[in-house]
């Protein structure tokens, strides 16, 4: 009959089996863990049972044995060693075994010792100790074999190094008794540590440490600032092992033989037109000689110029400023420094700072408001800080809805789009960044509306750089905002202070002074003589007014509600017409029409036909009245 092993429900093998003899089945890809198995065979007629299931656990990893503590096996005697045997299903022993080299076992004979069961901490873990007081210097190795349930065995092994022995340490420099500035020597070795750690105590305090590798060089040094005086000093080592050995004590007069310590600070690269700032710490232990600081800078043509270092009150800083302008020399800058300590030690240093060009970004929006929609023109120039045309092939403008690169051509660019379609103040900046790495732009308000306003020209310059933001500009906004106000720095319109120049403020009527968002009631001045000068056009071109303004409504350019500079001359003649109708109807419905001048059949009087539904709404009757009476 065949007879199947499963496993986990899972046929794992099939092998051909006789009536009542044992059989033993290998199994070799089932995975390691708890499963179930059971066994179903079939006769020869077909006929087929299963026996009953049962668990078993696969175990193939054997246990594992770890120092827990110390983390290094190089140590002093006395240090308790700390282990851990540990298994994933169940320990069945634990045994290790040490050699005891020490004062009571000369004959390096081994210790062996098995733990009891009962003192694991559960069934697959336990720990031991292990005492190394007794322990000679030297090496000891120590052996741990354990077992599991499933009788897989492991083992551990361990070296372990005991030393006692300090480092050795002697003093190199100063000499003892010596009269010397404070840079201390020595050398150190040890007999198990390549690298110790060492720490320089002057009068019994540390004043500095230094790692020292016998390995590359014996040699330590550790430098101390230490004002003039007599000390004593010495050199403390300690090994990995935690061995900490001194060195002896020597005695040293220190005197200051060294100038001050000269460090540059915040050194970069400058846009020409700009100041050089040269920032220089300078310290010395035994006090710096402010009236000795001298300070030079050397430009790209190798001339030289002193500059003036002024001390920051409260600090090592000294600060010193170069004026540059556009037609400085591009190039390297060398900045020297050089002071003397109270002593008159001399030391100097320097230093290398860079003179850039800049560049003049100017940026022109027209219209500027625009209608929705409306083509407007984004153009501009771009030059050197010096005047001269830049041409570094592209500037980006980053318009309302978009960012666009544009070619620049002699020195100028120009490019168009269409003014978004909801009216609102958008931000339009020109940016550029040569190959100097720093960033020059300008930046415009455009101000988009919808209603149609007179075509205005906003113009921004700047000249902030900056290597990583690029620069601020201002804008200009004219001819929108209402009788004494004025356009702020966020396009908004206010009013008009006795400070703001060039408008004048002008006292209207309160039912002319309109809507700010209108152009009635606009004051502007023109020049006195310039015939150029047009108001209509574009007054923004205009210079201040040099008489005194007109104050009344109505008349002149400044009238809100009669301004007759801004009417059609057709509109006007047909106001005229209208006007002198209704003047002759007024009259003749007052005084009737002229009488005949010949002779006439005398008709009966008709009544007075009112023009206005026998109501006097202008007043005129009751005017005529008073004026007749006595």
């Amino acid at each position: 009959m065949t007879c199947d092993l499963l496993v986990d429900g899972d046929v794992e093998t099939t092998v051909t089996a006789l009536n009542n003899v044992t059989a033993t089945i290998s199994v070799q890809n089932v995975s390691e863990g708890r499963h179930e198995w059971a066994v179903r065979c079939t006769d020869l007629a077909g006929w087929d049972n299963v026996s009953e299931t049962r668990r078993y656990i696969l175990d193939r990893t054997a246990p594992e044995a770890l120092l827990t503590s110390p983390p290094r096996l190089v140590m002093k005697s006395g240090v308790t060693l700390n282990f851990a045997v540990t298994d994933n299903f169940g320990l069945d022993g634990v045994t290790y075994s040490y050699s005891n080299f020490s004062v009571d076992n000369p004959n390096y004979e081994y210790v062996n010792l098995t733990l009891n069961k009962s003192s694991y901490a559960s069934v697959n873990e336990t720990q031991f100790a292990i005492e190394t007081v007794l322990w000679e210097e030297g090496d000891h190795d120590i052996t741990i074999w354990a077992d599991d349930i499933a009788s897989n065995n492991g083992t551990g092994f361990y070296f372990i190094t005991i030393d006692n022995t300090a480092p050795l340490i002697n003093l190199l420099s100063p000499l003892n008794e010596s009269v010397t500035d404070a840079t201390f020597v020595f050398n150190t070795s040890d007999n198990t540590d390549d690298a110790v750690e060492c720490t320089l105590y002057v009068n019994e305090t540390a004043r500095g440490s230094s790692s020292v590798n016998n390995s590359i060089t014996p040699n330590g040094t550790i430098r101390a600032s230490l004002i003039q005086g007599t000390y004593q000093w010495r050199v403390e080592c300690i090994d990995d092992a935690g061995n900490n050995g001194a060195s002896e004590t020597w005695n040293i007069t220190i005197i200051d033989l060294t100038g001050p310590e000269i460090t540059f600070n915040d050194v970069g690269t400058v846009i020409r037109g700009n100041d050089i700032i040269v920032n220089a710490t300078i310290s010395d232990i035994s006090g710096v000689d402010e009236s000795s600081v001298q300070a030079s800078i050397e430009d790209a043509n190798n001339i030289t110029s002193n500059i003036t270092l002024q001390r920051v009150t409260g600090t090592d800083s000294y600060v010193g400023v170069y004026p540059t302008n556009s037609t400085f020399p591009l190039g390297t800058y060398i900045a020297r420094v050089s002071a003397e300590d109270v002593f008159g030690n001399q030391n100097s240093n320097y230093s290398d700072y860079g003179l850039t060009y800049g560049y003049v970004v100017n940026l022109i929006l027209n219209p500027n408001p625009a209608q929705t929609g409306q083509q407007v023109t984004a153009s501009g120039t771009v030059s050197y800080d010096n005047g001269e045309i830049a041409n570094d092939g592209f500037i980006t403008l980053m318009l309302p809805d978009t960012s666009i690169d544009v070619v620049i051509e002699n020195g100028g660019f120009s490019h168009m789009f269409n003014a978004p379609g909801v009216a609102a103040l958008y931000g339009v900046i020109a940016t550029i960044t040569p190959e100097n790495g720093f960033t020059f732009s300008a930046a415009g308000m455009l101000n988009v509306t919808n209603e149609t306003q007179a075509e205005n020209t906003t113009t921004t310059t700047t000249t902030t750089t900056s290597s990583n933001n690029g620069g601020s500009g201002s804008t200009s906004d004219f001819g929108r905002c209402g009788v004494n106000k004025v356009e702020d720095e966020n396009g908004r319109c206010v009013d008009i202070t006795e400070s703001d120049t060039p408008t004048e403020i002008v006292s209207l009527p309160e039912q002319s002074q309109g809507d700010e968002n209108s152009n009635s009631g606009v004051v502007t001045f023109g020049s006195c003589g310039d015939g150029s000068c047009d108001q209509n056009e574009n007054p923004h071109n205009c210079a201040l007014d040099c008489g005194e303004p007109e104050k009344t409504a109505g008349v002149g350019k400044a009238g809100g509600f009669l301004n007759l500079s801004s009417i059609n001359s057709s509109l006007l003649w047909l106001m005229l017409v209208l006007l002198i109708v209704a003047f002759v109807l007024l009259y003749l419905y007052q005084y009737g029409a002229p009488e005949p001048s010949m002779p006439s059949i005398s008709a009966p009087k008709m009544p007075k036909f009112s023009l206005f539904k026998k109501k006097d709404h202008l007043g005129i009757d009751k005017y005529m009245e008073n004026r007749n009476k006595p």
